[in-house]
């Protein structure tokens, strides 16, 4: 225990927790290059990661490779969303819309998995320099439900101008 100890608190430790308040948790597991997320509050701006804001609650993992030309993204929302109303009166989870912004310019390389009925569109737009908070980064949509992942590969654009482009 005392040899972990020491590892965790040297400057080359195995797992770096770099956010950790009521809002946010960021953990990254330097040897992976791997980055879990749990976004508590969404709208919230984040200065840690790849990942910049989520407009809603969300768990994310990333994984950065290739010298950063390559991101791995899984992404859920674990609050199924099961409420009774008169619009869904037997409480069937509903699907929710999760947008990111990601750090840095991508395009969507491959949906590798939704693990749903339904698959979801996906859909990544550009964000010109000059847009307020935004710099050149990239919006992430897409629809998740029933509390289960979806899986993205994207890969680094050096610079692109604003079109969206989606997968279905």
């Amino acid at each position: 225990m005392a040899q972990f100890a020491r590892a965790m608190a040297g400057a080359y430790a195995p797992i770096r927790i770099l956010q950790d308040d009521p809002a946010l948790q960021v953990v990254t597991d330097t040897s992976l290059s791997a980055t879990g997320y749990v976004i508590y509050k969404g709208g919230e701006t984040h200065t840690c990661g790849e990942i910049l804001s989520a407009n809603a609650p969300c768990l994310i993992m990333t994984q950065v490779k290739e010298g950063g030309k390559k991101l791995d993204l899984a992404l859920s929302d674990p609050d199924m969303h099961m409420d009774r109303t008169a619009s869904n009166p037997f409480g069937y989870s509903l699907p929710t819309t999760l947008r990111l912004i990601l750090k840095g310019s991508w395009k969507l390389d491959e949906l590798v998995k939704v693990k749903s009925i339904k698959p979801s569109p996906v859909k990544l737009t550009p964000l010109p320099n000059g847009t307020s908070g935004t710099n050149g980064n990239t919006q992430l949509e897409v629809q998740v439900v029933d509390g289960l992942s979806t899986e993205l590969h994207l890969s680094s654009l050096p610079s692109v101008s604003p079109q969206p482009h989606s997968i279905r």
